[in-house]
């Protein structure tokens, strides 16, 4: 092994690292808007990685302005915990709390429990 030499290998005539104008990246990008469409599948149809595809969203500003879909939640009234989480948890900006027919007054949080949440709030 001493008088081994190294040879590096020969140098490709053409990049190996593919170039794409703006017009084509929004193109891509557009694609992962379609309703449907995966970032991964978008990806490697165009034998791109995901996260060069994910940085293409941001420059070009795609899936911003998406906001979660929330979802309807009732929580059964007969078990405390439910009585509990009804007390505490406030509707996000924008929404409200429905009020049933059957639902009970809502309970005083304990002057234990305010406490805690006032320290950690």
């Amino acid at each position: 092994m001493t008088g081994a030499t190294t040879v590096d290998p020969p140098t490709p005539a053409t990049s190996l690292r593919r170039f794409f104008s703006d017009e084509e990246k929004l193109a891509i990008v557009r694609e992962t808007a379609q309703p449907g469409a995966k970032v991964s599948a978008v990806a490697r149809k165009h034998g791109i990685v995901t996260g060069l595809l994910f940085r293409w969203r941001v420059q070009f500003g795609v899936g911003r302005d998406r906001r979660a879909k929330l979802a309807h939640v009732a929580l059964p009234d007969d078990t405390a915990a439910a009585r509990v989480l009804r007390d505490l948890v406030r509707p996000p900006e924008g929404m409200t709390a429905d009020a049933c027919e059957d639902c009970p007054p809502p309970r005083r949080l304990s002057p234990n429990l305010r406490r805690h949440l006032t320290r950690i709030g």
